[in-house]
């Protein structure tokens, strides 16, 4: 793993509600982060979402398993466990996913994460995570 992806996941794995400047260090000004639910534009943007989400967690770790480099281009396949006030009785929750990074220099210009949002939202949700744990049921059948 290249130095900047190292710092940038040395730092992902630091970040937390006391620890928002490391996207100083880790994101272009210009950045644009996409996910299943939100595609944000600018670093100051990217904080606030970032401020909002750490509110309720209790912690999140990434572990990544795999990476694939190709000049700017950067694919990181993990696992995720976080614990969230909210969701599955505070109990850890566990989630592969993978993100696609662009780096321009030092920083990241593009970010794109791609996970099941069932496996880490909606099925931690007390009835709806009934219906969407029956809906998958049936579908591998």
């Amino acid at each position: 793993m290249d130095n900047r992806v190292a710092k940038f996941v040395e730092n992902y794995n630091k970040l937390s509600k006391h620890e928002l400047d490391r996207l100083n260090d880790m994101y272009h000004w210009n950045v644009r982060f996409q996910d299943p639910i939100h595609d944000i534009e600018g670093l100051d943007a990217l904080r606030g979402y970032f401020s909002s989400l750490y509110q309720n967690l209790v912690h999140i770790n990434f572990v990544v398993e795999h990476y694939f480099e190709l000049e700017e281009f950067v694919f990181l396949y993990w696992t995720m466990n976080f614990r969230h006030q909210k969701l599955n009785g505070c109990k850890d929750i566990l989630v592969s996913g993978h993100s696609h990074l662009v780096f321009k220099g030092e920083k990241v210009s593009y970010h794109r994460d791609y996970l099941d949002l069932g496996e880490m939202l909606y099925e931690h949700i007390p009835a709806l995570g009934l219906v969407v744990k029956a809906i998958k049921k049936k579908a591998s059948q």
